[in-house]
């Protein structure tokens, strides 16, 4: 049999403490992100399973044996999207828990009587609790939540280490040009700040990081963004919601390991420098040519093998690299560039 809770003054401060247990509440930027991010994964996912299923078997392979491959190729899809869901759903089940125990909280303190002989319980729930910061649940002054946790300047989401301090030169020698190990492609040595409870001070940045970084920055207006080699080498896709960085003027997301590209990416309407050098991009998306303030582009160290016509939209370019790649040809667009 557990404790016995005598008092009104015990209950809530049992209460008081099982609030106080919990983990910091995420921030409005990282449940954005989170939920963007998980809203992706999903149609990623479905876009994947919707591709396997069209595939067609030769007369000579059994019936059997295509549907065991099928099945492996979806469930390893399923499973990855779960990898790259989990931390988002973690943090969208801490704020649920937040919001069920502001619920709670409210009720509780309608529970209170207001009389006079209670005012020291009022006065105690009201001293041990702070409201959350960033927290859109309101509660009673009684049980005002007053959770006293500092919101560490170190947090990646609040990190403006990405950020450039400096302006950096891009050197390039043009399309199908040598690859130089003398670029002169200069990227500021950020260091990852991770929170402190990890006892880490390099990190590489996590999806539903990235994710909260890219929400954060938007809203900050950032004008610059070094994410050299700063991924996970699990990450080869971008979250849609790169474009909101609509105020971005340089992105440096060289030596990762990114395949592909959002579409949205043509929403970086600011973006002047874009340096994706040193991946594994096998195609660029056709939204790429509405980059109409683009100056440098950089993306020697990939493995294009074809630049979508939209590649000649690209009018005020002054500087691109191509080189190391696979390209065969190039699109009869491009030659407006040289004109």
């Amino acid at each position: 049999m557990g404790p016995l809770l005598r008092s009104v003054d015990a209950v809530v401060e049992e209460i008081m403490r099982l609030h106080r247990s919990l983990p910091p509440r995420p921030t409005i930027e990282e449940i954005e992100a989170a939920a963007s991010l998980v809203r992706h994964v999903d149609k990623e996912e479905a876009a994947r399973v919707e591709s396997l299923s069209r595939q067609s078997k030769g007369p000579g392979i059994p019936d059997e044996l295509f549907f065991v491959l099928l099945e492996m190729q979806k469930n390893l899809v399923y499973f990855n999207s779960r990898e790259q869901k989990r931390e988002a759903l973690k943090l969208l089940d801490l704020e649920n828990i937040h919001v069920l125990f502001d619920e709670m909280i409210q009720r509780a303190s309608n529970c209170l009587p207001s009389s006079s002989s209670n005012a020291a319980v009022t006065a105690a729930a009201a001293a041990g609790v702070k409201s959350d910061v960033g927290s859109s649940s309101t509660v009673s002054p009684v049980f005002h939540t007053e959770k006293e946790v500092a919101r560490s300047s170190d947090r990646v989401a609040r990190d403006d280490s990405y950020v450039k301090k400096a302006k950096s030169v891009m050197c390039a020698d043009g399309i199908a040009s040598e690859s130089h190990a003398s670029h002169g492609i200069s990227s500021m040595n950020s260091t990852i700040r991770t929170d402190a409870t990890s006892g880490e001070d390099r990190q590489k940045l996590s999806l539903i990081k990235l994710a909260s970084l890219i929400e954060v920055s938007a809203k900050k207006g950032t004008r610059d963004l070094n994410l050299q080699n700063k991924l996970m080498d699990q990450i080869d896709w971008l979250p849609d919601s790169l474009g909101k960085l609509s105020n971005l003027i340089s992105l440096d997301l060289s030596e990762n390991r990114i395949v592909v590209l959002p579409t949205t990416i043509g929403s970086l309407s600011s973006l002047t420098k874009l340096d994706l050098h040193s991946n594994r991009i096998v195609q660029l998306p056709d939204t790429i040519g509405d980059l109409h303030n683009l100056l440098y582009l950089d993306l020697r160290g990939n493995q294009l093998s074809l630049l979508p016509s939209t590649f000649g939209k690209l009018v005020q370019l002054e500087e691109v690299d191509l080189s190391s790649n696979q390209l065969l040809s190039l699109p009869d667009s491009i030659g407006i560039l040289f004109d």
